[in-house]
C-alpha cells in the first residue's frame, strides 16, 4: 500500500512539473488604422507578466551602423543583453542614449570598430549619433524575453510563453500604444492582432 502511496505521489509531482513548464505561443498581424489599413513594421510587441528570467550566456544583440543608419531600425531585446554597435561606414560614428535610468555615450570610433554596452533597466532608448543628427533608431529592452519586432508585413511570432494569464503591450515610435489581456494554454497558439492609432 505504501508504495502505491508512494507512486501515486511521485506521479503528481511530475505532473506538476510538466505543467510548470507548460508553454505556447502568441501571433499576429500589426496594422496602422485607417479607411485603408496597412501593415507596421517596426513595431515592438511585449508580453507583461512571465517572470522567465534570460539565460545566462545570451548572445548579443547587433545595431550596425550603414549608409548612415542605425540597421536594424528597432531591436528588441530583454534585461542583461550587451548591445553591440559594429561601424561599417567610411566615417566616424557616435552612439548615445539620454534614457534616463540608463544613459550612456559611446564616443567617436570609426569604421570596422565596434563598441558595445549592457542594459540592465526595461524601457525604450532612443539611439543617435551626435555625427549625424538623421541617425535614429530604437532599442526597447523589456524584463524578460518574450518579445518582438514586427517584420516588413507586420507579422510577429512571440514561442515558449509560459501558460497563464498577461498583458500584451504593442509600442510603435510614431503611434500610441496598445494593451489587452491574454490568456495562454500548453500548446495554444493564439491569434492576436492590432491596429495602433495616432
Amino acid at each position: 500500500m505504501r508504495t502505491c502511496v508512494t507512486m501515486l505521489a511521485a506521479a503528481a509531482l511530475l505532473l506538476v512539473a510538466v505543467k510548470a513548464g507548460a508553454t505556447g505561443t502568441i501571433k499576429g498581424v500589426v496594422t496602422s488604422a485607417g479607411e485603408t489599413p496597412a501593415p507596421l513594421a517596426d513595431a515592438v510587441v511585449l508580453i507583461d507578466g512571465p517572470s522567465t528570467s534570460t539565460a545566462a550566456g545570451a548572445p548579443h544583440a547587433v545595431m550596425d551602423q550603414k549608409d548612415q543608419r542605425f540597421v536594424p531600425h528597432v531591436l528588441a531585446v530583454p534585461v542583461g543583453t550587451t548591445l553591440d554597435f559594429p561601424n561599417g561606414d567610411t566615417v566616424f560614428h557616435n552612439v548615445n542614449t539620454a534614457f534616463a535610468a540608463e544613459p550612456f555615450d559611446l564616443g567617436l570610433y570609426k569604421q570596422g570598430e565596434t563598441k558595445s554596452v549592457t542594459v540592465h533597466v526595461p524601457g525604450v532608448r532612443h539611439i543617435r549619433c551626435n555625427v549625424h543628427p538623421g541617425m535614429e533608431g530604437y532599442v526597447v529592452v523589456h524584463a524578460n524575453p518574450h518579445v518582438a519586432v514586427t517584420d516588413a508585413q507586420g507579422r510577429y511570432t512571440i514561442t515558449g510563453v509560459p501558460a497563464g494569464s498577461y498583458t500584451v503591450r504593442v509600442w510603435h515610435e510614431r503611434l500610441a500604444e496598445r494593451t489587452t489581456p491574454v490568456t495562454v494554454g500548453d500548446g495554444q497558439v493564439i491569434a492576436l492582432d492590432f491596429r495602433l492609432e495616432r
